[in-house]
């Protein structure tokens, strides 16, 4: 099993990337997290543009509050929130954006523009986890994190304005 308490007592900031074989992985690693954990939980996986029920898929065998992401909404622990089909999933100190930004490693949503992101606000809060990935969207989770954590500078992380998702 996964030991979650000695981990998130320093750490409650959890990223999660996964292509679309990496579902049942999604669901060993959260089962047997309980409803209203102390960590919000982040997780993109690689969705075709479009309608998706992977939220309502998710949330049948999960604890936490699980939806897609909104648009400016407050982070808060207890939530898996999902990075919706043809958005990236961008984290600041205080709220979710979600933005039409160009594809990252040919992917919207990229895994490594959530990783990237949630490195530059929160970092050693953060715990990043890749279940699986496609070519090479998620390969830069460690160097992002770590090189942010070392005090290195990352590629920014502001969202452009005039194509940001609204909500």
């Amino acid at each position: 099993g996964v030991c979650w308490e000695s981990e998130v007592n320093r750490r409650d900031i959890v990223v999660i990337g996964a292509s679309a074989g990496g579902l049942d992985a999604v669901r060993a690693l959260l089962v047997p997290v309980e409803a209203g954990f102390p960590a919000a939980f982040f997780f993109v996986t690689h969705l075709a543009p479009g309608p998706s029920r992977l939220d309502e898929v998710l949330a049948a065998d999960i604890s936490l509050e699980v939806r897609f992401a909104k648009h400016g909404e407050a982070i808060r622990p207890g939530t898996l929130l999902i990075a919706p089909p043809d958005r990236h999933l961008i984290l600041e100190r205080e709220r979710v954006v979600l933005t039409r930004g160009p594809r990252e490693n040919l992917w919207r949503p990229s895994i490594d523009v959530l990783f990237r992101c949630a490195a530059v606000a929160f970092a050693s809060r953060v715990i990043g986890i890749v279940l699986s990935g496609a070519l090479d969207d998620g390969s830069r989770r460690d160097l992002d994190i770590d090189s942010h954590l070392a005090g290195h500078d990352l590629r920014q992380c502001e969202p452009d304005q005039q194509q940001q998702a609204q909500s």
